[in-house]
């Protein structure tokens, strides 16, 4: 049944935020202090406060609306703020009548330095968007540093006689550097390429879009073909490295007899640029894949806004960026090492899958393709989103960007939300016109996923969003969507949007085109009271204790992988709830007392839920036996087969054998008699 283990505030085992500790704990603990829970219920701390998204549009804040602004604040009972920079993608409703200082400019940070000693001065704690709007670059991102792709052209040649020609040059944005040339030997029967042959290349190359919004067909990256298995792909022998015979664009190579295929591969950039800036800081996204990239960045624009920040104050607790909103990418400059590192083998022979092939056999050109998303993921986890945690705690600092979505992004969204100090999705308000289905609006379970599994305390959830009419939600409007929500998990609400417009602006004042706008200037300001005192009790109750729930489900080891709505799951009886956790989860911290799951917390679930699929990831099925060893309840169907291509075919032998003594014993031993089997 739902319930709530009630809990104190303090806990042991986090880390210390040197000399900018928040001076509160957050993680779950399993100790209990009714008095303080009476106490605080009727005073919320301020970490149980309401927080907003401050937006600063083109920077059109004065040291006076600073300081006005948070003392509303105050006021009214918030616990904190998100400064963001921003432009606005529409002045219909109100027009700018000036800009103000350009981001990371002189004059912008004086105002930045103002906020911060403000909000010390009256108690307000600050996370600051290392960014002006969202997707995270700018005028200093070079090509060079930007988000890339894979790209190539190709030449058919007759081989048996020496080859002097010129490669065409593949198709680039703004920048193209060569990664390997290969020769591939054309099989003696045109296979068809792409979708014709491996179902939904398109998307599992990521050369094709799930989407933007709502409930992604994640089912879509496993399907195949039912004759998938008849198609005899090209020899991996049959593929070979030429990149030495080529120079300046001409290939000379002694070719051996036969009709060979020229794949000149390279890399350029996405295009993909920064988002509803201000002025004056339009530009590349960075390239969330390379280090180095990310060090440009740090360099240019984290490190000054927090050595600007320490200063002058204490009020900076956090960074956070927004939702990823650049699209597909492929490629890094160290990619094929990166793949190698995560994936441990080499990737070259299989790099024609890339371009629609099959290389021996759909099912490892598929398993290939996994393994080629996962390791773009895996290094958007290393080389951005753990790095930016490494800076922030090197600052005595933590981070919460919104990481996991809800936008289809390339990431195992589970994995990268749980390096934040807290994990942060988001909702929208009930609208008609805009994102008007439960599963365009309501990305929160996942968030609460994450907190619940990996031991944090809080979960956050920018909102209720919307996009106009403007001005037209009341508390009235809102308060069941914002309940819903709180079922969900939510205990950390970063109300969007409370908007600076000094009042030189006038009224309504100059306002955000999205949003559900609380702040001075609207009607209603004197009475949000009551309201931010009703969210801000929830709040405080809702992140106290340990979430208990029934069941957990291993949702699988791909990227992209989401989770979606509470709803989603729909085979638990009304009363029971559920989480649903990455690999890292079940590998690291998942063990076993009286037959349940116990995470570190205290955390219990009574069974597992596995993925209704035939493969399963080797070294998962090796934890997992070895916890229903010790009594714990899996419902899956047997895997049949490794997701990887690491070690094939012995993988595939492996989880043979687990499934044989968890499962009980089939004969044959290959996929094909495996499946046979289980159909009798």
């Amino acid at each position: 049944m739902i319930k709530l283990l009630l809990l104190s505030f303090f806990t042991t085992g986090y880390y210390l935020l040197s000399a900018q500790n928040p001076g509160y704990s957050l993680q779950t603990s399993r100790t209990v202090n009714h008095t303080e829970l009476q106490k605080d219920f009727l005073n919320p701390p301020a970490e149980s406060r309401l927080r907003c998204y401050w937006w600063w549009l083109n920077s059109m804040a004065t040291k006076e609306s600073i300081t006005r602004d948070l003392e509303e604040m105050k006021k009214k009972g918030y616990g904190g703020a998100s400064i963001v920079d921003a432009g606005s993608s529409s002045y219909d409703v109100a027009k700018k009548t000036a800009a103000g200082p350009v981001f990371m400019s002189a004059d912008w940070m004086e105002l930045y330095k103002h906020a911060v000693k403000e909000a010390d001065r009256l108690g307000i704690e600050l996370s600051v968007n290392v960014q002006s709007g969202w997707n995270p670059g700018g005028p200093t991102i070079t090509p060079e540093l930007a988000l890339k792709k894979i790209v190539y052209s190709e030449t058919s040649i007759e081989g048996g006689k020496t080859i002097e020609i010129q490669l065409p040059e593949p198709a680039s944005k703004l920048i193209y550097r060569d990664i390997v040339i290969q020769a591939v030997k054309q099989p003696a029967q045109n296979i068809p390429l792409k979708d014709s042959t491996i179902k939904n290349w398109g998307i599992k190359s990521f050369n094709a879009s799930f989407g933007f919004k709502g409930t992604y067909p994640l089912y879509k990256l496993r399907e195949e073909y039912a004759d998938a298995e008849k198609i005899k792909g090209i020899n991996k022998s049959d593929v070979i490295d030429i990149t030495g015979k080529f120079k300046n664009g001409k290939l000379v190579w002694e070719a051996p007899a036969g009709k060979w295929i020229i794949i000149r591969y390279g890399w350029t950039a996405t295009g993909a640029k920064t988002s509803t800036n201000s002025d004056g800081w339009s530009g590349l996204s960075v390239d969330h894949l390379d280090p180095a990239a990310f060090a440009k960045f740090s360099n240019d624009v984290i490190e000054p806004l927090i050595n600007t920040a320490k200063s002058v104050g204490n009020s900076l607790h956090y960074l956070q960026t927004d939702s990823w909103e650049m699209g597909n990418v492929g490629w890094t400059g160290n990619f094929a090492n990166e793949f190698k590192k995560f994936r441990g083998y080499d990737m070259m022979p299989y790099l024609p899958v890339l371009t629609g092939r099959v290389i021996e056999s759909v099912d490892q050109s598929d398993r290939f393709l996994q393994n080629y998303r996962k390791t773009i993921g895996d290094c958007i986890a290393a080389n951005h989103y753990q790095l930016l945690s490494d800076l922030a705690h090197k600052h005595g600092l933590g981070i919460h960007p919104e990481s996991g979505g809800p936008h289809s992004a390339p990431v195992d969204a589970l994995k990268v939300l749980a390096i934040s100090e807290f994990p942060q999705g988001e909702f929208w308000a009930t609208a008609n016109t805009h994102r008007i289905k439960d599963d365009e609006r309501l990305a929160v379970k996942q968030s609460a996923s994450v907190a619940h599994t990996n031991g944090k305390r809080y979960v956050a959830a920018e909102g209720p969003t919307s996009i106009g009419p403007q001005w037209e939600r009341s508390p009235k409007d809102l308060k069941s969507n914002i309940d819903r929500v709180f079922c969900s998990g939510v205990n950390r609400i970063v109300w969007h949007t409370f908007t600076s417009s000094p009042p030189e602006y006038g009224q309504p004042g100059n306002e955000y085109f999205a949003g559900t706008h609380m702040n001075p200037n609207v009607t209603w300001w004197k009475q949000a009271g009551s309201f931010i005192d009703y969210l801000n009790r929830c709040s405080y109750l809702l992140a106290q204790g340990v979430f208990v729930a029934d069941a957990l489900y291993y949702y699988g080891d791909d990227v992209p992988n989401f989770v979606f709505l509470k709803e989603d799951v729909k085979d638990l009886a009304f009363g029971h709830d559920w989480d649903k956790c990455s690999k890292d989860v079940l590998i690291k911290r998942a063990t076993i007392k009286d037959k349940k799951i116990v995470l570190p917390d205290g955390t219990t679930y009574q069974v597992l839920v596995l993925p209704d699929e035939t493969s399963i990831d080797l070294e998962v099925l090796r934890k997992l036996e070895s916890l229903v060893k010790q009594g714990l309840t899996i419902i899956s169907p047997r895997p049949l087969k490794a997701t990887s291509l690491k070690d094939y075919p012995d993988n595939d032998k492996e989880i043979f054998e687990i499934g044989n003594r968890m499962w009980g014993k089939i004969n044959g031993t290959s996929i094909k008699e495996n499946n046979m089997a289980l159909a009798k």
